[in-house]
């Protein structure tokens, strides 16, 4: 019993049983896009909730990845704590980028850094 005690007092939520399957719910769907270029700026839906913001001019000559990453990072930082524990949907239209997130890695360092914060996140 103290064991158990002790175990649900320090419990942070996370769990390693997460379902097998995959619902079809749009609570769990993150939406995001971002200007190619790094002209105009990002944004991002996740249930009834969103942001947006403009780019850094410093930069534009990033990776386009960067830029399409960038909103999905954010969005995790911010809703995090309703992701926990779900199996969660990204609509991106960079296809490169479903490649860094699937693979969990990049040779780009800045990406890789939205990588690690990523796992960080979700871990």
């Amino acid at each position: 019993m103290r064991t158990w005690l002790a175990f649900l007092s320090n419990f942070n939520g996370s769990s390693f049983f997460v379902s097998r399957n995959w619902i079809a719910n749009p609570s769990l769907q993150l939406y995001t896009d971002a200007s190619n270029s790094g002209s105009f700026g990002y944004g991002a839906v996740f249930r009834d909730q969103w942001l947006y913001g403009p780019w850094p001019d410093y930069w534009k000559s990033l990776n386009n990845a960067v830029f399409e990453f960038y909103p999905i990072a954010l969005s995790v930082i911010i809703w995090g704590h309703f992701m926990r524990n779900q199996r969660i949907t990204f609509f991106t239209d960079d296809e490169a980028l479903v490649h860094v997130i699937n693979k969990s890695s990049s040779r780009d360092k800045f990406l890789m850094s939205f990588v690690r914060r990523l796992l960080l996140v979700f871990l």
